[in-house]
């Protein structure tokens, strides 16, 4: 988990679905649950792969960094996508939530970011903190924000 110094843009790229995760996910959707007895079985969706892929753009406080790039794989932006995509502003709407609003200047927002074993040296946004600044925090630039 980090601080960003500075958020350049939420990019949204269009991607086409993945045959291997589509199995995987009827393989989940299928499997029986241990939880439960025969009899209450509950049938489950597969879940759906989303076609786009959402990314953050920002430069770290490193000295000298010249901005990363992480796709973003938390649950919260694709569900946000279900809710919006019929509207012919969606892109906006999620722009203005994931980069407005919890990227803005008067939030202390983190990225918690994590990475799998095949690719050790690659990051993914698997959340985002961004709880308010507090008032010491705050520059006079930022005020008119709030």
């Amino acid at each position: 988990m980090f601080r960003v110094a500075e958020f350049f843009d939420l990019l949204i790229e269009e991607v086409e679905p993945d045959p291997e995760k589509s199995n995987m996910a009827d393989a989940w959707a299928a499997q029986r649950s241990l939880l439960q007895a025969d009899e209450l079985e509950v049938e489950r969706e597969a879940l759906e792969q989303i076609p786009y892929r959402f990314k953050y753009r920002y430069r770290c406080s490193a000295t000298g960094c010249r901005t990363h790039t992480q796709s973003i794989v938390d649950w919260e932006i694709a569900q946000l996508f279900r809710q919006v995509r019929e509207r012919p502003d969606w892109r906006e709407l999620i722009r203005a939530k994931w980069l407005k609003e919890m990227c803005g200047a008067n939030k202390d927002t983190a990225l918690i970011v994590g990475n799998q074993h095949q690719y050790p040296n690659s990051f993914l946004v698997l959340g985002v903190w961004w709880p308010p600044k507090q008032p010491e925090q705050l520059s006079l630039a930022d005020v008119s924000d709030v």
